[in-house]
């Protein structure tokens, strides 16, 4: 489905094959870079990376993901460049593992590459500003209140100020250039980052 905030409406995007055309095919990131859906990651931990072609529906394969996990973090810079950090690797119902991996995906090269872990495994989601990753909360068996940064030239993480309450299951948007972390599990209040102080105010 795709939604048209122009005129508050929702469509069917016709693909060139299902998206769900089996139960391999259960993905849970998704980013946009040039127009271009692309899809990866997931409960079956499937290793696939799709493209879409929001145009035509036009579903293209490429290189595959080195690392599929669920409960993933991703972002995009919006233009070629994208990322997926933390989530799960493994879980049999009794053992679950997290990972602190991250890597990038570049789109004009096709081409995956791991860079510095995060400094904790856990599920997690993230934004980019100004050409850094921000990752914000996330899960590891208890739910987390801190905020990193990852600055690409250098290929280093830093810890920032921490939010004022744990959130897992956190919803993240830019705007202004400022973090919103929005609600999580058992959450509706929300707080800001602003990069520029390192800061978290209440929203």
């Amino acid at each position: 489905m795709v939604f048209d905030i122009s005129n508050n409406s929702w469509s069917t995007l016709t693909t060139s094959e299902p998206l769900n055309a089996n139960s391999t095919r259960r993905y849970k990131n998704g980013e946009i870079m040039y127009g271009e859906l692309y899809l990866f990651n997931g409960t079956t931990y499937n290793n696939e990376l799709l493209r879409v072609n929001l145009d035509s529906g036009f579903v293209g394969y490429l290189q595959d993901n080195p690392l599929p996990r669920e409960q993933a973090g991703s972002a995009t810079d919006n233009y070629c460049m994208m990322y997926t950090f933390g989530g799960i690797i493994y879980s049999d119902g009794e053992e679950t593992l997290y990972t602190n991996s991250l890597y990038q995906y570049h789109c004009d090269a096709n081409e995956w590459t791991e860079l510095a872990p995060m400094p904790e495994s856990k599920s997690t989601r993230g934004e980019i500003i100004n050409g850094k990753l921000y990752t914000i909360g996330g899960y590891n068996g208890s739910a987390k209140n801190i905020a990193e940064r990852y600055d690409p030239l250098n290929d280093t993480w830093e810890t920032l100020s921490p939010m004022s309450v744990a959130r897992d299951g956190v919803a993240s948007a830019v705007l202004n250039e400022k973090i919103y972390a929005i609600g999580g599990n058992g959450l509706s209040s929300v707080e800001i980052f602003d990069p520029s102080t390192e800061n978290w105010s209440a929203g």
